[in-house]
């Protein structure tokens, strides 16, 4: 198996800002999350979305057709949980943009729009 190449600080980030930081950490030793991302190789089942920890009896892995987890949820019901999670957990983190925009489109509509 060839050996994972780390990316590089350029690579790693599309902020300008944060290149010099990165090459910084690189050279002082300091791990980052880009980093450890790089050496730590994916789990083979998680990564293909058939891996389920939802609750505390898992985490079930699905490796077989036909197979079920303890709660009896197929590969399909645990790919649209973990995609359900993902979207909400993304909606929640980014609801302040949703915000903004209701009180923009607010103003707009009263007229009081500035710009």
């Amino acid at each position: 198996m060839a050996k994972k190449e780390f990316r590089s600080p350029e690579q790693a980030s599309a902020d300008p800002a944060a290149i010099p930081l990165l090459e910084r950490a690189e050279a002082m030793g300091v791990s980052t999350a880009f980093s450890r991302a790089d050496s730590m190789p994916p789990c083979p089942i998680g990564s293909r979305g058939m891996c389920c920890s939802m609750c505390l009896m898992g985490p079930c892995r699905l490796t077989k057709d036909g197979q079920v987890g303890v709660c009896g949820a197929t590969l399909e019901t645990i790919t649209a949980r973990i995609f359900a999670r993902h979207v909400a957990a993304g909606s929640a983190a980014h609801s302040d943009h949703g915000r903004d925009l209701a009180f923009t489109l607010r103003a707009a509509a009263k007229g009081e729009a500035k710009g």
